[in-house]
């Protein structure tokens, strides 16, 4: 198929098929790595006491 044959102008939903696909895809990848790495609420905790980091702000959720 080409795009000068008259079928390709009923298949422009293939191109939102092929990125639905791959976000899907890439999306389940990124569901392989963990929330933090190991180790880093340690390391955070001691820049809090050492007070590199502001204490947290109960304040602000976010779970994205």
């Amino acid at each position: 198929m080409t795009p000068l044959d008259p079928r390709w102008i009923g298949a422009w939903w293939l191109g939102f098929l092929v990125v639905g696909a791959l976000n899907l895809f890439f999306a389940v990848l990124m569901l392989g790595f963990p929330r933090e790495m190991p180790g880093a609420r340690e390391m955070r905790e001691k820049a809090m006491e050492e007070g590199i980091l502001a204490k947290q702000d109960n304040q602000i959720h976010g779970n994205l």
